[in-house]
């Protein structure tokens, strides 16, 4: 089962979907620092957004100005005889994010559906296909 994670932005050239092809992908700003790519940070801030997959973990990079934290959140797939089940967790961002109207800060996992929305001070959506 494909998914997609898709960021909102305010103006179309700032919306990207993000297949999630791993069985972890990393959400955030800093994982420029985490992959020892500082020394080509001023190219790639430039863009839009950033993939690199490297052991088993994608990592999407935002640029800063989005206002993610360094590493915000992290969804893993579990795959199943019926499929593939989508779970998220924080990593330790500041105030957490919302997944549709709940609240999740801290290490717990929450379920993500086909349809359901991430806030937090940005917007993405989560999609199966």
């Amino acid at each position: 089962m494909k998914a997609t994670l898709a960021y909102l932005g305010h103006r179309p050239e700032q919306r990207a979907a993000i297949e999630l092809v791993t069985d972890t992908t990393i959400v955030g700003r800093g994982a420029l620092h985490d992959l020892g790519l500082m020394p080509l940070a001023t190219q790639i801030m430039g863009w839009r957004y950033f993939l690199v997959c490297t052991g088993g973990t994608l990592y999407v990079g935002i640029p800063s100005d989005m206002r993610l934290a360094r590493t915000h959140f992290a969804i893993r797939r579990v795959a199943g005889e019926a499929g593939s089940t989508f779970w998220i967790r924080d990593l330790g961002s500041h105030c957490g994010f919302m997944v549709n109207e709940t609240r999740n800060q801290g290490g717990d996992e929450m379920p993500l559906k086909d349809g359901d929305l991430i806030h937090y001070g940005f917007e993405f959506s989560f999609r199966l296909q």
